[in-house]
């Protein structure tokens, strides 16, 4: 699992997960395992454990393993040069890409394939390109073989991707999920987006009920309220009687949810997203359902998962 334990002498253990402890303490408390995480006592990454039965010890290693196992480690590093358009708002913020058309009311520009519009109010000063970005190369990751490969391979995108990729090191989402055994079903990384899909057991990526995704758009440092109005717009212009709501707002985090009932261009489905700005680029967490109304119940623990799952970096070791 990659965490280790420090020598005792008492009826508890001290172990060191190699990633911060809170995140994982509140998944494994959502799988009915108590332990203590040590931030109070400036350890971020240990917990205590106490020995307990072998059946106690057992499930609780079982659901370490299943917690950890989902911990995501997302991080590209790439060199290029950008011949960008770059935008700031009056928050500060930076949006870089290409600007696609302007108006007396506002600017659009392209994003990595993503049209957000500005109103001329919101903007504080336009830099046009070229910007060059540079950033050190690392080893390529290794190769992935989703569920649906096949697929994959005979997309001339899937081979568009950026060298350089090391999934060991740096910021990633923990993802808190519900009681059930999740796994990963798909993930890759292409261009400056990394993708990882979730589904139940018994389920698979072409063929779910319930999914789970993250996405970190990476060097994308708009504000996450961007992001959402432009998801918006897409969803309402495949289909205008979807039911949106915005359930919370701030600079840096924004949640959603949306519904589509009886629309001739998409199955019935119901979401709830969090889009969060990170240090590497925005991080989209989603929970889908191929339902048209998801239940009261359903809904609740769902935005409670995505509240509690958090984006981290990694102490060195």
């Amino acid at each position: 699992m990659g965490a280790s334990c420090v020598d005792t002498v008492t009826n508890f253990i001290l172990a060191d997960l190699k990633t911060e402890a809170q995140p994982v303490y509140e998944a494994l408390l959502r799988q009915g395992v108590i332990v203590r995480p040590m931030n109070a006592w400036g350890l971020s990454r240990f917990i205590r454990v106490t020995i307990g039965t072998k059946a106690d010890n057992r499930r609780f290693a079982d659901s370490l393993k299943k917690v950890l196992s989902l911990v995501l480690l997302f991080f590209l590093f790439f060199q290029a040069a950008v011949f960008a358009d770059v935008i700031e708002n009056k928050t500060g913020q930076l949006l870089e890409g290409k600007i696609t058309s302007e108006t007396a009311d506002g600017i659009t520009i392209d994003v990595d394939g993503m049209e957000l519009t500005l109103k001329r109010g919101e903007i504080q000063s336009i830099r046009r390109g070229p910007v060059a970005k540079k950033i050190n190369p690392l080893r390529k990751a290794p190769e992935t073989k989703p569920e649906n490969a096949a697929a994959s391979a005979s997309d001339p995108k899937a081979a568009n991707v950026k060298p350089g990729i090391d999934i060991s090191k740096l910021e990633r989402p923990v993802i808190v999920f519900d009681e059930r055994n999740w796994k990963i079903g798909y993930q890759d990384v292409r261009n400056s987006q990394v993708i990882a899909e979730f589904v139940v057991d018994g389920e698979n990526v072409n063929h779910w009920t319930e999914l789970v995704t993250a996405q970190l758009f990476i060097g994308l440092r708009s504000e996450p309220r961007y992001y959402v109005e432009y998801v918006k717009q897409k969803v309402l212009a495949t289909c205008p009687s979807t039911q949106w709501q915005l359930l919370n707002q701030t600079p840096y985090d924004v949640m959603y949810a949306w519904s589509v009932k009886g629309c001739a261009s998409a199955p019935d489905q119901s979401e709830i997203a969090r889009v969060i700005l990170g240090v590497d680029g925005m991080h989209v967490l989603h929970y889908a359902v191929k339902e048209a109304e998801m239940s009261a119940e359903n809904r609740q623990k769902w935005i409670g998962c995505l509240q509690a799952s958090q984006i981290v970096k990694p102490q060195a070791s």
